[in-house]
């Protein structure tokens, strides 16, 4: 069994992508699996939780009647959480699973050998911080934000960090600019084989996944397909004490470095097309 975990921080496209990769036939997308269970780790916490099953994260394609992610299913990974991944593909009858934990601590609690390839993804730390700070509910501040941006991709880059399957960046804004070109990229070095055309109509597949920043089939219900087509990221509108700020910060120089680890998918647009 193949296992692709989206790595990176919130609001960086890890619903996004995963939802790609799951369009393709023989590939599966669990969303993130560690909302599968209540609390990681926490099994006398679980007890209280079950019995509020239904206000537990559900299926995004199914809710709480999902006939793949029953409770009875769910219950045994809490209990007994060995081999979670394959047990997960089998569930899924794949054998390339995508998964989108993002942070290390939640995979890693579920695989522990790192038996996976790492797909980290990334927007620089302004976007990050632009994404933030347009939520109100965050309660974070620019110090806050950029702090947590710089600590999970300095994990990502360093050589300590060795997932079985080994490491592979890709920058989603010159994604969402180059979808067709990038993608292509990425499929070759996932080993993977796909219809480009047609997995970015994502939407179309039905995915059981789990956890994620929207609902793929209710924003098709919804607004419609063309809300869910790719397009380029939105313009930034920073003040310019917040542009300073990011770009005095460690997280400018770790951006630098990410943009040079996948040739032909880390790198921005304009270097890309030179």
């Amino acid at each position: 069994m193949k296992h692709i975990f989206i790595g990176g921080t919130s609001f960086t496209g890890s619903t996004l992508i995963g939802l790609i990769l799951g369009a393709i036939p023989g590939v599966a997308n669990v969303g993130e699996s560690n909302w599968l269970v209540p609390r990681l780790g926490e099994a006398d916490a679980s007890p209280k939780l079950w019995n509020d099953y239904e206000g537990m994260e559900q299926c995004r394609l199914c809710g709480s009647a999902c006939k793949v992610w029953t409770k009875e299913f769910r219950m045994d990974l809490q209990r007994d959480p060995v081999d979670w991944f394959e047990r997960v593909a089998a569930r899924l009858g794949t054998n390339v699973l995508v998964s989108s934990e993002k942070e290390t601590p939640f995979v890693n609690a579920l695989d522990p050998k790192e038996r996976y390839t790492a797909l980290i993804l990334f927007r620089e730390p302004r976007q990050f911080w632009s994404s933030i700070r347009k939520r109100p509910w965050r309660q974070d501040t620019i110090q806050q934000a950029t702090r947590r941006w710089a600590t999970a991709y300095k994990h990502f880059v360093e050589d300590t960090y060795r997932p079985e399957g080994g490491k592979i960046f890709m920058n989603v804004d010159a994604f969402q600019t180059q979808p067709e070109q990038r993608l292509r990229i990425l499929l070759k070095l996932l080993g993977i084989e796909g219809n480009v055309e047609s997995v970015l109509r994502y939407w179309e597949s039905q995915q059981h996944y789990v956890g994620g920043n929207f609902n793929v089939y209710q924003e098709l219900e919804q607004k419609g397909a063309a809300s869910l087509a790719l397009r380029p990221p939105e313009a930034l509108s920073l003040s310019a004490k917040e542009h300073d700020f990011i770009r005095n910060h460690e997280a400018d120089e770790i951006y630098q470095r990410l943009l040079s680890q996948t040739p032909g998918l880390s790198e921005p647009v304009a270097a890309a097309t030179r």
